[in-house]
């Protein structure tokens, strides 16, 4: 840490007793200034003040904070048509800035390893590729703002992760305090979907203001579930701690199972599936033959326009009351939000034909892919007020960045899950075992959302690929310390 180092020479009560009367000064001076304003935005100094002084003095303190917050984070708009979230986002801007600084005064003991790794190669190679659409991107802001995005989340979730991963009991730190708040916020949705009869049809007006819908209310319980399973192994079995973890995980089901989303419903079948696919050994084969077959249904809907032959019947594209509905029309091609995507995804594949190589530059799907669309998967939402993207992140980065784009994250994502079935069977202990499978496992619901979403860039599910990714990273260099120097 960087008070390790640097601040030794200074009594740590000294500075807690001038951090806590600077802060209560403050704090009194933004009191009067509230009043005689009557503005409550003066709280923002003393808070910045303690945030910033957290975040010099034991950032990791401030990277736990950061995780338990997630669960609460809003997002708001800005000028300009961009967002950020709160309070992530500004802590993911004070954790990059302290973790630079820590790099620079610390260089000489910085693990070189991590930079050596295989997985630090492959997402070096993706992010480069990501600068360089942004420079030859059609809408140079908004390429803009998505590549700083990027920039701190592969800072503070990969980077820095990997440095405080390898601390034990660190794990436990993050994953206690965000089951807690996760649960907390599941409840409140839970709570207030119970007084509607837990209605289908207004799933979304109880999910704010924490989640956008209820798709990203789903997919966060669901990332999360098999850490939260992983962390019931350190209690005792029947005891209190054990009884409150195993309550917490079925709040977490409930939430999801009345989120009425299909693709976590998808994504939770297939993570079982892949616990047996890590311990039999066969994610490269199924990695391998999920790649074919992707690539022969593709040039087969693409020959002679087949793809056409699934326009569906613009009246019968409806929203639908209850879920048993909504089922069935997917099923027969009806439902709106199913053949909404196929509308988009259309489109994405002309983008694709009009500009292969390099894409229309980062964050640009939406400002140019009405243009691309085809008349007849027209439906009723199609005007799109909400801004929403692709609904398939693989097509999103394709269009976005081009076919090296798509590989350069295919070889990202293809390595971190090889990654996790390696670091499980040459674990050393059940522990190490334990939180490689969880990680992969998350890791491949997030994949499982991303087939008919795009959430990497939102902080309720970028946060935690790239996490898993750093997580497993760190157990692989714990496994294996001759190697990656």
């Amino acid at each position: 840490m960087l008070n390790n180092h640097y601040f030794s020479n200074i009594s740590s009560k000294s500075v807690e007793k001038s951090i806590v009367w600077s802060i209560g000064i403050l704090t009194i001076i933004a009191s009067v200034l509230a009043i005689r304003y009557n503005a409550m935005a003066y709280y923002v100094i003393p808070a910045a003040v303690l945030v910033a002084a957290v975040a010099i003095f034991d950032f990791k303190r401030l990277y736990f904070l950061l995780f338990a917050s997630i669960p609460f984070s809003v997002e708001i708009y800005l000028p300009g048509g961009l967002a950020t979230d709160l309070p992530t986002e500004p802590l993911m801007w004070i954790l990059m800035g302290v973790s630079v600084l820590y790099a620079l005064l610390n260089s000489r003991h910085l693990d070189t390893r991590v930079f050596k790794h295989p997985i630090t190669i492959a997402l070096g190679f993706h992010f480069a590729w990501i600068f360089t659409t942004m420079i030859m991107s059609e809408n140079f802001i908004f390429s803009f703002k998505y590549t700083l995005a990027k920039i701190w989340y592969i800072t503070v979730f990969y980077f820095l992760s990997i440095k405080i991963l390898k601390e034990e009991n660190s794990i436990k730190k993050i994953i206690y305090p965000t089951f807690f708040t996760l649960v907390v916020v599941v409840s409140i949705c839970l709570v207030r979907h119970a007084a509607i009869d837990f209605s289908f049809t207004d799933v979304n007006s109880i999910v704010g203001p924490f989640f956008q819908n209820h798709v990203i209310y789903a997919c966060l319980p669901a990332t999360f579930l098999p850490f939260a399973w992983y962390a019931t192994t350190w209690q005792k079995r029947w005891s209190i701690k054990w009884i409150v973890m195993v309550l917490g995980i079925i709040i977490l089901l409930l939430g999801i199972q009345f989120s009425y989303t299909r693709t976590v419903y998808v994504g939770l079948v297939m993570a079982v599936g892949a616990y047996y696919i890590i311990r039999w050994k066969l994610m490269k084969f199924v990695l391998l033959v999920a790649t074919i077959v992707t690539i022969f249904c593709s040039i087969y809907l693409v020959q002679h326009n087949r793809f056409l032959d699934f326009a569906p019947d613009f009246s019968k594209t409806v929203s639908h009351q209850s879920f048993d509905n909504l089922l069935d029309a997917t099923y027969k091609m009806q439902d709106i939000s199913t053949m909404e995507r196929v509308y988009r995804w259309v489109a994405a594949g002309h983008m694709i034909a009009d500009k292969p190589w390099m894409g229309f530059g980062p964050g640009n799907f939406y400002h140019f892919y009405k243009s691309y669309t085809v008349n007849s998967f027209r439906t009723y939402v199609s005007e799109n007020p909400e801004k929403s993207s692709t609904h398939c992140y693989f097509l999103m980065v394709w269009v976005e960045q081009g076919v090296f784009g798509l590989f350069f994250f295919l070889l990202l994502n293809f390595g971190v899950l090889l990654l996790g079935e390696k670091v499980y069977h040459e674990a050393a202990d059940i522990a190490t075992r334990r939180i490689s499978l969880m990680a992969t496992l998350s890791l491949v619901i997030i994949n499982a959302i991303l087939i008919i979403n795009d959430m990497i860039e939102t902080d309720k599910t970028g946060t935690f690929f790239f996490f898993c990714a750093a997580l497993l990273v760190a157990l692989d260099l714990k496994n294996n310390r001759t190697k990656y120097i």
